[in-house]
């Protein structure tokens, strides 16, 4: 397990807007190989909802073996065979393995983005994302809840599109390396806390560094990442300003986990487990006592 905090005078060190940069793809962590873990038994609390969860962006993605065969062309079949669904599109660098050099130009990463800016699919040659961003509605959870698809099913059913894209296209089909999932959550001021105190009480983590050397002039970054040969966890929380200088007016919460997995694996039942990691690694950060400022608590 590795712990980095970075404690910054916000006058010598501002932080970004908690949403100048959405997390439009899985921060890379180093990996131990295609290793199959066994699912983590749910803990109580990862299963209670929130009925106004702060949460601000979601990604469900899958890593496979590079596909040569996935060149700009193909890119471009594909946006025009899914543009009905997801009418915009975008270009982005493709994203690297860390410790990975590429010796020879690899085709970019392509976004698919839906109307109203919800929902993002990126397709590149060895890895395929979908991302919820918080825009306008309700959070239309992870999972089935009151018999209603969540993200996770919707994740299996664009990966089920692609796949069939490439099995009619280019007779290929997926080698998958690893399942990830990530989750962003922003406390906003006003909103969700009044002032340190508040936050203090809610982020308990807040209290301790306020005891070392704190204040809303003060911006910080905690991050922690634990990897085993069953999965990666990686939990980060930092403060945003806007703008830049000001006292910080939000808390960035960022939590991603992944898992290797085969061919056989049960994606939904993967997905689930990695998600229901990640909430109770949300839950742990939180006072539960606090929770009812995001609304009633749905118990499990």
């Amino acid at each position: 397990m590795r712990v980095a905090l970075a404690v910054a005078r916000r006058d010598t060190e501002p932080s970004p807007n908690p949403r100048s940069d959405p997390l439009c793809a899985l921060t890379q962590i180093p990996q131990r190989g295609n290793q199959t873990p066994s699912v983590m038994s749910p803990r109580p609390h990862a299963r209670w909802r929130l009925t106004r969860p702060p949460i601000d962006e979601v990604i469900c993605g899958i890593v496979f073996e590079p596909i040569a065969a996935i060149d700009t062309l193909e890119l471009g079949a594909y946006r025009d065979e899914r543009k009905q669904v997801y009418p915009r599109k975008q270009l982005k660098p493709p994203l690297i393995e860390p410790g990975n050099v590429l010796l020879s130009p690899v085709p970019g990463r392509l976004w698919l983005l839906s109307d109203d800016d919800t929902l993002v699919v990126q397709v590149q040659h060895d890895r395929f994302y979908l991302n919820w961003r918080a825009r306008a509605g309700e959070y239309p959870r992870f999972g089935t809840h009151s018999g209603k698809p969540g993200l996770a099913a919707k994740f299996v059913d664009e990966l089920a599109h692609f796949r069939e894209f490439l099995e009619r296209r280019i007779g290929a089909d997926l080698s998958p390396i690893r399942l990830e999932v990530a989750k962003v959550d922003i406390l906003e001021q006003s909103r969700d806390w009044s002032d340190l105190d508040d936050l203090a009480a809610l982020l308990p983590l807040v209290a301790r560094l306020r005891d070392i050397h704190f204040n809303t002039t003060t911006g910080f970054t905690l991050r922690l990442v634990d990897q085993t040969a069953e999965r990666s966890l990686v939990i980060q929380a930092s403060t945003a300003a806007s703008p830049p200088g000001a006292a910080f007016s939000a808390v960035r919460l960022e939590f991603q986990s992944s898992r290797g997995i085969e061919r056989t694996t049960d994606v939904a039942e993967a997905l689930g487990a990695l998600n229901s990691d990640l909430n109770a690694s949300f839950f742990n950060l939180l006072d539960h006592a606090q929770l009812e400022r995001f609304g009633p608590v749905e118990a499990p």
